[in-house]
């Protein structure tokens, strides 16, 4: 991960779920500085009023997403 606080987020060890928009939306309006970790979440039927998702990731030029579980999300 880069050596910054702008525009990181950290999203670890969650249950996201029943979210009729993404579980997780990362957004950033700049390229740089935009960091995301999404590790050990369980997403689980997000997404139904939208097309995003359990995850989404906009513009995020230094993300890791890793060891989550997805079941019943739109895509």
């Amino acid at each position: 991960m880069l050596d910054t606080t702008v525009g990181s987020s950290n999203v670890h060890n969650n249950v996201l779920s029943n979210n009729g928009l993404a579980g997780v939306r990362h957004e950033r309006d700049e390229l740089s500085g935009a960091e995301f970790r999404a590790v050990g979440n369980v997403s689980q039927n997000n997404a139904w009023e939208s097309v995003r998702g359990g995850i989404s990731i906009h513009e995020a030029c230094n993300s890791y997403v890793a060891n989550n579980i997805f079941g019943g999300n739109a895509l």
